[in-house]
């Protein structure tokens, strides 16, 4: 569809000084866990929905921190989207995919600067 924007709920998660990320198997940068908002879905359901199906991880009161916009170009087709981000404490060491095509790294901190982060 021309023009359209997607609506991207997404989570901060620390653990120990470390941030969960994800990641495409067959990709070189990170980006933080998450998914797409449906129509009439709120972003904080949508966000429960995606880390319950990525990760079976249950999320209690994600607290809004804000937006970003971000502009990328994927096989050829520019992107654009709007992620609604919202932080969380976990105290899960373990984040193990449940998808095949992604997979989930805990980044120090001070690794952040050096990664590329989408």
């Amino acid at each position: 569809m021309k023009n359209q924007i997607e609506i991207i709920a997404r989570a901060v998660i620390l653990n120990r000084g470390r941030i969960l990320f994800c990641r495409l198997k067959k990709a070189d940068y990170h980006f933080l866990p998450g998914g797409h908002v449906k129509s009439g879905e709120k972003a904080k359901q949508a966000l429960r929905r995606e880390l319950k199906e990525e990760l079976r991880l249950k999320i209690k009161n994600p607290e809004f921190i804000g937006a970003v916009e971000n502009f990328y170009k994927k096989m050829k087709k520019q992107h654009h989207e709007i992620n609604l981000v919202f932080y969380l404490r976990s105290a899960a060491r373990d984040a193990v995919s449940k998808e095949g095509h992604i997979q989930f790294n805990w980044l120090d901190i001070t690794l952040l600067p050096k990664t590329k982060i989408l």
